[in-house]
């Protein structure tokens, strides 16, 4: 004979029922990973697990599957589809473990709570304690959907910053190189029995680096070539500062010597450059 754990809801009978109720029903095996049945599917028969477990799963899949609940011997499933108006399964079941199942119809259902009404009050209570079980899994995982929403929001925001600034900086590098190219002699002095040229290829799109070429008198030229220390829209600017200064000292007469000017003009952009960068 087959035997009922003692948490199914047939416990509420007397043995001898059981043992009727066991031997009228059909025993059916089945084993893993079989699905007993799917989600959307008419059903016709709920079951109760002998022996084994079957899983309980939504969305069977899909990426939203989700595994509701594991079913082990004493205890029924399926019995939502022979409850509900559309007598559809709310779920899918597989088998996980090998299992024994008790297959009961929908007529051997009716007839059952009908001779025996304390069959639905056991039910009912399982049920009830199965739906308060849904509703918190149900709440908990909204909780880390949406924990997950917010973070994914959270990092959205914060990439879409870093964006906006990486184009603010990346104008900002394009307008600084212009200038600075602008200020690179396009054309150089001529001078007797010398050929001049330059290019400079900056280290970053932006650089400090920087020559010049400086007439200073008939027949003699400055050359000018620095290395501003750092690198970016600072030293660019700083560059600009420093070819200013050489340059305004020249145009007011002044004689440029390499052990003077350099010095001089140094302590002049730091200065300067202290207070405005």
């Amino acid at each position: 004979m087959l035997e009922i754990a003692p948490t199914s809801f047939f416990s509420t009978l007397p043995p001898e029922q059981i043992a009727t109720l066991t031997a009228a029903l059909p025993s059916i095996p089945y084993n893993s990973p079989v699905i007993l049945f799917h989600e959307g599917d008419p059903g016709e028969h709920c079951y109760i697990v002998l022996e084994g477990q079957i899983a309980i799963i939504k969305a069977l899949g899909t990426p939203d599957e989700r595994l509701v609940a594991v079913r082990s011997a004493g205890e029924f499933v399926g019995e939502m589809s022979l409850l509900g108006e559309d007598g559809l399964r709310t779920a899918s079941a597989r088998v996980q473990a090998d299992v024994r199942l008790l297959a009961v119809s929908r007529a051997d259902f009716a007839m059952l709570l009908e001779q025996h009404p304390q069959l639905a009050y056991a039910m009912l209570r399982v049920l009830s304690t199965r739906l308060r079980s849904s509703h918190d899994a149900t709440v908990r995982d909204l909780h880390e959907r949406n924990a997950r929403l917010a973070q994914a929001y959270a990092e959205l925001q914060a990439a879409q910053a870093h964006l906006i600034e990486k184009e603010a900086l990346e104008r900002e590098l394009g307008v600084a190189r212009e200038i600075q190219q602008s200020m690179l002699p396009h054309t150089l002095p001529q001078l007797a029995g010398y050929d001049l040229g330059g290019l400079m290829v900056p280290a970053r799109e932006v650089a400090g680096d920087f020559f010049d070429v400086i007439a200073l008198a008939p027949g003699r030229l400055g050359l000018v070539v620095a290395d501003v220390c750092g690198k970016g829209v600072p030293a660019a600017l700083f560059m600009a500062l420093t070819r200013a200064l050489l340059r305004g000292e020249v145009a007011h007469g002044a004689a440029l010597r390499p052990g003077t000017a350099a010095p001089r003009h140094g302590r002049s952009a730091g200065s300067i450059g202290a207070r405005a960068l």
